[in-house]
């Protein structure tokens, strides 16, 4: 499936966290790392997960608690890269949906 949207989160070795904003919000996506020999700490929302190389994780929400951020930390001595692959958005999700729209609206002003 190809993805919607994809960022990339460069994070740095310091331990402090680094973040990305995810804009839609997404209710589905694959994080990967793509430099470094180690495993990463990152997370979305109240959960938290570890990426290492090869191993990709696909994370899923649901539209009334999407991933609005990821956030990643470093704990190792070198640089990493993570990305970010988008495959579904709340906006999506809501575009599946039928929508009926109203018609006839009446409006009183007094």
């Amino acid at each position: 499936m190809k993805p919607l949207n994809s960022y990339c989160l460069r994070v740095f070795p310091d331990g402090s966290r680094q973040f990305v904003n995810i804009e839609p919000p997404a209710i589905n996506i694959i994080v990967y790392l793509q430099s470094g020999e180690t495993a990463v700490r990152y997370g979305v929302n109240t959960q938290a997960y570890s990426c290492t190389p090869g191993n990709p994780l696909e994370i899923t929400a649901t539209p009334d608690t999407p991933i609005n951020q990821l956030w990643a930390e470093n704990l190792s001595e070198q640089a990493v890269g993570l990305k970010i692959d988008v495959l579904e958005t709340s906006v999506t999700a809501a575009e599946d949906e039928t929508i009926t729209p109203k018609t006839n609206f009446i409006t009183t002003i007094e």
